[in-house]
């Protein structure tokens, strides 16, 4: 009886662990986001680059889609999540994205062992659904990106990218639809603005 108590204890215990990860309900509706396809690939003008693993502000570090209440109050949309935790899919867009783009020899996440000259570190700041500005909502995006040496970072340049689209509905569907044009227009400013601050440091 003992034993039993005490598998049972542990098999809690590591279901405890894994409280952060997501979880699937069956009935919950998962979206991701899509990086930039290049029509026409630029010429490779720059080395290898490595994505990290961005940071995000706290209520931006989940599965979950945030939204702005009209009474400035933050919360989450029920029964709707990201595939993955937003960090990682703003990693894998942007990785896909510059890659794609043809500006590099290699572009990689941080976790891949290759080495390479730059290294894009990113900052989350917004990337939510808020209701305070408009009704239907608005979509906000808001990233830091610091372009740095993988072996000292140091920063060698800096921006912020936002953008905000308003949605046409107060539905899901559309709200999605909208989130991705909003990314994909920072994505897009964003590895423009990359070629601009390594071109004037060569």
């Amino acid at each position: 009886m003992k034993k039993l108590a005490f598998i049972i204890c542990f098999v809690t215990f590591l279901a405890g662990c894994n409280v952060n990860q997501p979880r699937d309900t069956g009935s919950a509706n998962m979206f991701s986001l899509s990086p930039i396809l290049y029509n026409k690939k630029m010429e490779k003008q720059f080395g290898n680059i490595e994505v990290d693993f961005p940071k995000a502000d706290p209520e931006l570090d989940s599965y979950r889609m945030a939204i702005l209440r009209r009474d400035n109050r933050q919360d989450y949309f029920a029964g709707v999540r990201w595939v993955d935790f937003l960090p990682t899919l703003v990693q894998s867009s942007m990785v896909d994205s510059m890659r794609d783009s043809g500006y590099f020899n290699i572009v990689v996440a941080d976790y891949a062992d290759v080495k390479t000259n730059y290294a894009l570190q990113m900052e989350i700041h917004d990337f939510r659904v808020d209701y305070t500005i408009s009704e239907p909502p608005t979509v906000k995006v808001s990233i830091y990106f610091i372009i740095a040496d993988p072996q000292t970072q140091k920063a060698i340049g800096s921006f912020t990218v936002s953008k905000e689209l308003k949605t046409k509905a107060d539905s899901i569907s559309e709200i999605y639809l909208v989130f991705d044009k909003t990314f994909t227009l920072v994505q897009q400013e964003a590895i423009e603005r990359i070629v601009v601050e390594l071109k004037e440091k060569e």
